[in-house]
């Protein structure tokens, strides 16, 4: 069993929430409802790749649903967010379309002044999307649209809320790179040379325009969309992301902030990602679900830096549902 304590903030007008379990997340099986396909970028001038899960009753109905955009991290592919985590299993009843698109394995999902043929921002924003929503029976506009990464595509998620706000309604990122763009960033390490090609040299316009810290001081507050945040205790990127909540704070922009027990690496992420749809049914519709046995007071929103601690057998999990009135809960599994 590891150890997982949980930490969640919620901006700078919700509640402290503390839970302590020990958890371990049974085995990843191969889903169903994973679909893989492919399409050709204009903005990239090539094949791309990217994985889709669909609602398991999609082809029973007419429905329109809202869409989930998971990007990977570094060195990853269209695969990763269904073979690291349980985002499957996690979402099998949720009335949600998740697309998880090839992002290149350190792109940055960014678009490189050094390498005028890797366009992959305008990939995601202008090939990748209307894609989907050609494709799929997408609710296309921004209350029906969210996006989220781990690591790169953390930086990636987060850079997209900000930029695209018109696009967004919720962005999440897990253990996110938000100071990629930093030219002190990793100086020195086998990501100098990538850097470079997604950012170009310091000083220059590419990298201020990909900045994170420069990026959030310039959309007005209310514009931008809902930012779920979280980062393992034990991740190196804990610092730069702590830095990046304070301004999320000063500027007062809604924002949920989680800290866990964990380094950066999936598992991490994989037992941050039942509270980050339990944010997410928030802010965009999800059907209702039923057998549900929520946390007590979980869900119910607090005074303004109260606190409340919820006690959990040892040997608890947590898994998201929703209630009849389309209200997230988390459910402890002993």
């Amino acid at each position: 069993m590891k150890a997982f304590r949980l930490i969640l903030l919620i901006g700078f007008s919700g509640a402290l929430v503390s839970l302590g379990c020990e958890s371990s997340r049974p085995r990843i099986v191969a889903s169903p409802r994973a679909h893989d396909s492919s399409f050709q970028s204009s903005s990239l001038q090539r094949m791309m790749n990217y994985r889709v899960l669909l609602p398991a009753n999609y082809d029973q109905n007419t429905l329109r649903y809202p869409v989930l955009y998971l990007l990977h991290g570094g060195g990853g592919d269209s695969s990763d967010w269904t073979t690291e985590t349980h985002i499957a299993e996690d979402t099998d009843r949720l009335s949600l379309i998740i697309v998880m698109p090839d992002g290149g394995p350190w792109s940055w999902y960014a678009n490189s002044p050094m390498q005028p043929q890797n366009r992959f921002e305008d990939y995601i924003v202008y090939d990748l999307i209307p894609e989907i929503d050609r494709k799929y029976r997408t609710i296309n506009a921004r209350e029906g649209r969210a996006i989220g990464g781990a690591s790169m595509g953390g930086y990636g998620a987060v850079k997209f809320g900000l930029k695209y706000p018109n696009l967004f309604v919720f962005t999440a990122s897990f253990d996110g790179s938000l100071d990629a763009a930093d030219p002190e960033f990793a100086v020195g390490s086998d990501l100098t040379h990538d850097l470079l090609e997604a950012f170009g040299p310091a000083g220059s316009e590419s990298r201020s325009s990909n900045d994170l810290f420069i990026l959030v001081e310039k959309q007005p507050a209310q514009e931008l969309p809902y930012f779920f945040m979280a980062c393992g205790t034990q991740d190196p990127l804990l610092e730069s992301t702590q830095k990046f909540i304070k301004l999320l704070q000063r500027r007062k922009i809604a924002h949920n902030y989680m800290e866990s027990s964990g380094g950066h690496n999936w598992n991490t992420s994989d037992h941050q990602l039942p509270m980050m749809l339990g944010e997410l049914a928030h802010h965009v519709e999800l059907t209702p679900k039923p057998d549900v046995i929520p946390v007590p007071g979980l869900r119910k929103q607090q005074p303004p830096s109260s606190t409340r601690k919820i006690a959990l057998p040892a040997t608890s999990k947590l898994r998201l549902s929703i209630e009849d009135d389309g209200s997230p809960s988390i459910e402890a599994v002993c």
